[in-house]
């Protein structure tokens, strides 16, 4: 394929980014073993991945030829990375949700907040929950594929009741309604004294003859 198949491709899409509009294929290698197509594009400055993720689907759908090309691969580079900055935690988002989407254990990650600190995302965690930096190096490795790194690291805070305290709290309280349905269920099961009542009598009974009963 030459290059101006790819300016074809750019003309025919017609994207709304300028960046987009203007990106240039460097480089075009062709794997013969496996059918696949690895493209080496450069883009003047990094953009929203809203944005380049539509860019990459095109591509794939755009070249790939059944039976000739199976295979689509994309490494980006960068005129600049000044606007890297503007886009740090939308990668992180990204990456979270496509590592859930392969392994459920990563929608861990939404329940702790993460800030950015210049080209970094710092996610707050509580004290127990330091295991989670063994995901760290897998979650750089996905935003690493758009040519760009950004590290991920976690920070501890101070504020936040580790998890332990939590399950601790979760299984008192838990006792707690164990202990008054218990306590429930003993007083419903308790039988009612029964009241023992004592009529006296006002007048005695007298016997009368049976020639004495009035008749109707």
């Amino acid at each position: 394929m030459q290059k101006d198949k790819f300016q074809l491709f750019l003309e025919q899409s017609k994207f709304t980014s300028d960046v987009l509009n203007h990106a240039a294929l460097k480089n075009l290698l062709i794997d013969m073993k496996h059918k696949k197509w690895i493209f080496d594009i450069e883009l003047s400055e990094v953009i929203e991945p809203e944005v380049l993720l539509p860019f990459i689907e095109q591509i794939k759908t755009y070249f790939l030829v059944p039976k000739v090309v199976l295979g689509i691969e994309i490494k980006f580079t960068y005129k600049s990375l000044e606007t890297l900055k503007n886009h740090v935690t939308k990668y992180y988002d990204y990456a979270i949700f496509e590592l859930a989407k392969q392994k459920a254990s990563y929608m861990i990650f939404k329940n702790f907040k993460a800030k950015q600190d210049n080209l970094s995302v710092k996610i707050q965690v509580d004290q127990d929950s330091l295991y989670l930096s063994t995901y760290l190096p897998e979650i750089e490795e996905a935003i690493k594929k758009f040519g760009f790194e950004i590290k991920v690291l976690l920070e501890v805070s101070e504020s936040l009741t580790p998890t332990s305290k939590l399950i601790e709290s979760a299984i008192v309280d838990q006792e707690k309604v164990m202990e008054q349905k218990t306590l429930y269920v003993k007083k419903s099961m308790k039988t009612p004294q029964q009241t023992k009542k004592t009529f006296s009598k006002k007048s005695n009974a007298q016997a009368v003859s049976i020639k004495e009963i009035p008749l109707d």
